[in-house]
């Protein structure tokens, strides 16, 4: 699956997703400078906002599928019980 970015979707789960995806990509922004520049690609004052916002969606995107693929996992292993 796929979490996608746009404001213009009018189905209410998936602006719910929408609103999710967002908040919590701004919220890993703040220490995507610390990351970047703990990994050794740039310094913490020269990490570019874009890059920033970019680095953020793409880890959120990355949370996404892995809980999705736990999730598909989990139903397999109980044959869409949900453990009951």
């Amino acid at each position: 699956g796929q979490i996608t970015n746009d404001p213009n979707n009018n189905n209410n789960k998936n602006n719910g997703m929408e609103m999710s995806f967002r908040q919590l990509s701004k919220a890993l922004q703040p220490d995507m400078k610390l990351l970047m520049h703990g990994s050794g690609d740039v310094g913490p004052l020269e990490v570019d906002d874009a890059s920033k916002e970019m680095l953020s969606d793409l880890t959120v995107q990355y949370i996404y599928n892995l809980v999705e693929a736990a999730v598909d996992a989990h139903d397999i292993l109980t044959d869409g019980a949900g453990g009951n």
